[in-house]
């Protein structure tokens, strides 16, 4: 009986031991693996990095230096990219492109809409700023999203659902601040209303000030003689000091403006991967705009 009974004590004491090998030195289950998640642009993609922590890996489909418009994935990036369980989309139109050719490599992409659900007054006409599909530059809109990211994830791992939700107030409470103090800057700055910009970029943003963007440029196209000196005239008769352009974009009417009137160029990227940052620097060079 004393035998059998050691015997026994010996094989609870294993068990227990693999047991907790198991549970603490095995690989982890489907709960706890790690996502694998790509974004259609550097700004949402570094967001949602931000919010999943070290649970995903998320990917920009479109690279730092490149502009939506003119970005054909290569076919070892497609590849790479068809792997992840889930495409993040803010509404950008050469996203339904990139979804199409992600979802012939590997059909059981889940296409994530991140304006989706939201409310119509959450989404302003942007009559009469130039539309722009940049719609993370409002700052409302970039916590909207940020509050989808999180339940997008959560919906994908539902383990991971306190550490997103910890992450996402972190990261909404720099945007805040952030926010706050641009808010606070414009209102104080001088009583000019309209400032200019090369490209429609920082449209949602302005109109979330309720600021007037007025552009240089009509598109892709260059001024013709006729609306250059137009544009000089206009810019010299409301004396702008700085003339916005965008990161990668061909500056030469906005150059020439600026050396015209003597204002100041500055660049503002609404793709930069850390747009909070750019709303940081434009705190100070908005208001500056405006004076």
């Amino acid at each position: 009986m004393g035998c059998k009974t050691g015997g026994d004590v010996v094989k609870r004491l294993m068990l227990a031991a693999l047991a907790a090998f198991l549970m603490c030195g095995a690989p982890q289950d489907a709960a706890g693996r790690t996502l694998r998640l790509a974004a259609g642009v550097p700004p949402v993609a570094a967001w949602a990095q931000d919010i999943a922590g070290d649970r995903a890996i998320v990917a920009s489909i479109l690279p730092r230096a490149e502009r939506p418009g003119q970005y054909t994935l290569p076919a070892d990036r497609l590849k790479n990219l068809a792997a992840n369980e889930a495409l993040f989309m803010t509404g950008l139109p050469e996203e339904r492109a990139w979804l199409a050719a992600l979802r012939r490599a590997n059909p059981g992409l889940e296409a994530v809409d991140l304006c989706a659900g939201l409310r119509p007054q959450a989404l302003p006409d942007a009559e009469p700023l130039p539309r722009s599909p940049y719609v993370w530059t409002s700052p409302d809109m970039a916590a909207a999203l940020m509050r989808n990211i999180r339940a997008a994830l959560a919906g994908l791992d539902p383990a991971g659902a306190a550490d997103y939700q910890r992450n996402c107030a972190r990261l909404a409470s720099r945007l805040q601040r952030a926010a706050k103090i641009l808010t606070s800057n414009v209102r104080q700055a001088a009583p000019r209303r309209t400032f200019l910009a090369s490209r429609p970029g920082l449209g949602w943003l302005a109109q979330s000030l309720h600021l007037k963007m007025v552009l240089v440029e009509p598109g892709e196209r260059r001024l013709q003689s006729a609306e250059l000196k137009a544009v000089v005239q206009y810019a010299a008769t409301m004396r702008f000091p700085i003339i916005f352009i965008q990161r990668g974009c061909n500056e030469a009417d906005a150059s020439a403006v600026a050396q015209a009137v003597g204002a100041q160029l500055l660049t503002a990227d609404p793709l930069a991967p850390d747009w909070i940052k750019e709303l940081e620097s434009l705190s100070r060079e908005l208001p500056a705009a405006l004076r």
